[in-house]
């Protein structure tokens, strides 16, 4: 047995005791780290050095005792100045999980006293004072996605793609603990240089054996850090935008990489992605409808900005039976004479469905004239309806401005219940263009308080309850002749109106259509600008975001005294 004295140029003497039996094949170190003033300096055999001598020369000669016999561990420096140094390399241990049983719950000594203090005591001793023979790398560390989740679940979040592998945020301090040694040989780096690329961290090791190891902190595929590509693609496809990840980046001060490199990755790998996807579900939906007898559209178009003055417009088709998108198509401002003209695309996803044998029975729309248009010229056979809530909206409109004048004041209160008549006029017609006309009109003789009324082929009283005397009383009626009544009876009788009713007859109305619009905002922000392929691209992920909630059952109640019935958001207008 005889002791080294272990010295680095920077700290104090670390001592190992080696012991070597001579008639085996192997010999087992036993590491113990101690102070220059803790224990002698080791004696050769047949002389004397004292210890002051010893301890002089190992503090002075960098050299003295620094070749160590082949099988001592490389010491493992503890003290606080090796903060710049890396510890030694992490090695996997595998960590078995026991099920207990009862009788495992409590386990007693022979006093019957339970043995916990010695279990602490042993836990916190390291397995190399317990066993001669270890030896760093025997053992395996588990991975935690291994370990059942708090939730006890079993679902499964481990997977070779990286886009399924966990990620982690880590502090520049916190990772230079872990860079101190060199992965290859164990030994102290020595030197390390750093490089980022976008987000991912590069590092060059050089150990004081000379290795030279790089380290990145995410993979690598052909130069192209991978963790670059998730988060432009993590920005795209919720309907991030750059802007607002690049504004929270700099704040926390995340490494993160600059705008032109987000958007060529989103030219060249996100994009194409996108696109693929959008024309899978396209074929898809062009199938189902090519296998119905019926198909009934709606449709309706969006603009890319409040106003009149949009760069884009955007014409979306949508199965009125499913609620799916089926077609659309983004039309730039550069191709129509207008922004107001954009309807274009009308025509563009009618031809794209009929050139697929889709044969369409009826689509519903707003009352955009270049549409109508359209339909009587170039598709006479498909049955055109208008969306009720648009007529209803032109009505109310009329009815504002008209309630607005000197003398008809009283029209005012009569608006709400005119815009609800007409729908329930559409709603009740049973597909009846002429009993539509007949309940439309009616309205003339209800407001004056009169509920039966010949001439007409249909209908010829009020479908309400009779009202009581006391109750009529409080209702403002109007009077034949007065002002607020001729401005009503201009509006009802308006010819345009009255040719549109038409249209009424089969009630469609677009107004999933509408919310569909509305969630594209999260997508294609009308306060934002983008490319035309960008804006394609997002539009396209609204469409697949749109398609994969579609047929969703309704949420209910989960406990409670209303436990089963249907859940709904309380939602209020901006108005309130």
């Amino acid at each position: 047995m005889h002791d080294i004295g272990i010295q680095s140029c920077l700290e104090p003497i670390y001592y190992e005791t080696v012991e070597t039996q001579t008639d085996q094949h192997y010999a087992f170190t036993n590491v113990s780290e101690r102070k220059s003033n803790e224990l002698p300096l080791p004696v050769q055999d047949g002389a004397h050095v004292s210890v002051e001598t010893e301890e002089s020369k190992a503090k002075h000669d960098h050299s003295h005792a620094m070749q160590l016999p082949p099988n001592v561990i490389f010491p493992t420096y503890e003290d606080d100045s090796f903060n710049a140094m890396s510890p030694p390399p992490m090695y996997e241990v595998e960590v078995v999980l026991r099920t207990t049983t009862k009788d495992d719950e409590i386990v007693g000594n022979e006093n019957g006293d339970d043995s916990d203090e010695e279990d602490e005591d042993d836990d916190a001793r390291d397995d190399e004072d317990l066993d001669p023979h270890w030896l760093p790398g025997e053992e395996k560390f588990s991975n935690d996605d291994n370990l059942l989740s708090e939730d006890g679940s079993d679902r499964d979040y481990t997977s070779s793609t990286p886009d399924c592998e966990k990620k982690y945020l880590v502090f520049d301090s916190c990772l230079n603990k872990l860079l101190k040694r060199c992965p290859d040989c164990g030994d102290v780096i020595i030197q390390h240089e750093k490089k980022t690329i976008g987000s991912n961290l590069s590092v060059e090791l050089t150990c004081h054996s000379r290795h030279t190891t790089n380290w990145d902190s995410q993979p690598v595929v052909k130069k192209k850090p991978l963790g670059n590509l998730l988060m432009a693609a993590s920005i795209l496809f919720p309907g991030n935008t750059f802007a607002a990840i690049s504004r929270f980046a700099p704040c926390f001060n995340l490494q993160f990489f600059s705008e032109s490199v987000y958007y060529s990755t989103q030219q060249k790998y996100l994009i194409p992605v996108v696109n693929e996807a959008w024309e899978a579900e396209s074929r898809r939906q062009i199938e189902k409808l090519s296998g119905k007898a019926v198909v009934n559209l709606d449709g309706d178009g969006r603009c890319d900005s409040p106003g009149h003055c949009a760069k884009y417009g955007t014409y979306t088709l949508m199965d009125d039976d499913t609620g799916d998108v089926v077609a659309f198509n983004v039309v730039q401002v550069s191709e129509v004479t207008s922004s107001s003209a954009m309807e274009k695309g009308f025509s563009r996803c009618i031809e794209l469905l009929r050139s697929n044998n889709v044969t369409i029975s009826r689509i519903a729309t707003d009352r955009h004239v270049s549409i109508s248009s359209s339909m009587n010229k170039d598709h006479p056979t498909i049955n055109h309806q208008y969306d009720v809530w648009h007529l209803s909206k032109w009505v109310v409109k009329k009815l504002t401005n008209k309630a607005k004048q000197k003398g008809c004041e009283e029209l005012s209160p009569w608006i709400q219940s005119i815009a609800n008549h007409l729908w329930w006029s559409a709603a009740a017609c049973n597909g009846s263009v002429d009993l539509l006309h007949e309940k439309w009109k009616s309205v003339l003789n209800h407001t004056i308080s009169k509920h039966n009324w010949s001439g007409n082929t249909h209908f010829h009283k009020c479908s309400h309850s009779r009202i009581s005397s006391s109750e009529a009383k409080r209702i403002c009626w109007l009077k034949p002749g007065t002002p607020a009544h001729l401005a009503l009876e201009e509006v009802v009788l308006n010819p345009k109106l009255l040719k549109h009713l038409a249209k009424l007859a089969d009630f469609c109305h677009t107004g999933r259509l509408e919310v569909y619009h509305s969630m594209m905002l999260k997508y294609c922000s009308k306060r934002e600008h983008f490319s035309y392929q960008g804006m394609v691209a997002r539009t396209q992920l609204a469409a697949l975001d749109n398609n994969a909630n579609t047929g969703c059952n309704q949420a209910q109640v989960q406990a409670g005294e209303h436990a089963g019935e249907a859940r709904y958001k309380m939602c209020f207008p901006k108005s309130s």
